[in-house]
């Protein structure tokens, strides 16, 4: 069976949802889960259907759409892309700074919204490519080690095991997740990595920011919404827990 991406579209004039709705319908693997014609709104829509893709018109009537996505950046705990559109190119730049995996132009260019799809469901595909994925967990000649081989941006692999992990940090700047292990600097890893695929390496990681994620085999307390771990990431002060996950890290932590 083939896959079905959900879209959601947030912009406040009907008649630009209705167009671009219109042309989504030429794509069989794309499914409208919803719209919203305000920030508010679209909020809850994007919580709910948690799409695939988000399509956010920039001149939103109570906010503009890069304020609508910081406001909900640390509960997003799934894949989404962002596609900003918008009748000016004005916010082009800051968009790919901040937000945006690509930008469209209104009126909608079918030429260009069919590069954007494409281009779109290629980069959610990659993260499921069973060939040199991100992380390959391999068979450890000890039970209680788990190995890896992470794939750094270069293409290279390193193999690491959980218990030598202590947390990864997303760099915002470089728009990659990077490995802070016990005994080497960190290690960037390749640009398509997710936090959903380091999840998926080992139960030990939890997630607790939306840019950070800590192996709770070092993790001593949780102290005034911030983490505290073992040597030697003792001396690390950054690892603030955002609301949407502090339920259940608590709930992990007093089980473990």
């Amino acid at each position: 069976m083939k896959r079905i991406y959900n879209v959601v579209i947030i912009d406040d004039d009907q008649v630009a949802i209705d167009n671009l709705a219109a042309c989504l319908n030429d794509f069989p693997m794309i499914e409208i889960a919803g719209t919203a014609r305000n920030a508010n709104l679209g909020k809850r829509i994007i919580a709910k259907h948690k799409p695939d893709l988000l399509f956010l018109d920039m001149e939103l009537s109570d906010m503009n759409g890069i304020d609508l996505f910081n406001q909900i950046r640390d509960e997003i705990d799934w894949s989404m892309r962002v596609i900003v559109y918008s009748a000016h190119d004005k916010y082009m730049l800051q968009a790919f700074r901040e937000i945006a995996f690509d930008y469209l132009l209104k009126p909608i260019d079918p030429a260009e919204l069919e590069t954007v799809i494409s281009r779109s469901i290629e980069d959610i595909d990659q993260e499921q490519v069973a060939i040199a994925p991100p992380y390959i967990q391999l068979r450890s000649l000890s039970k209680e080690k788990q190995a890896f081989a992470i794939a750094t941006p270069t293409n290279d692999f390193q193999v690491l095991h959980t218990e030598d992990i202590g947390y990864f940090k997303y760099n915002q700047e470089r728009k990659q997740w990077e490995v802070y292990p016990c005994s080497q600097p960190k290690i960037a890893l390749r640009r398509n990595t997710t936090a959903e695929n380091i999840l998926k390496s080992s139960p030990s990681f939890v997630q607790i920011h939306q840019s950070c994620i800590i192996n709770i085999n070092y993790l001593v307390t949780i102290k005034e919404r911030r983490c505290v771990l073992y040597p030697p990431f003792d001396q690390v002060n950054d690892l603030s827990i955002s609301n949407i996950f502090h339920k259940k890290l608590l709930k992990m932590f007093q089980q473990f």
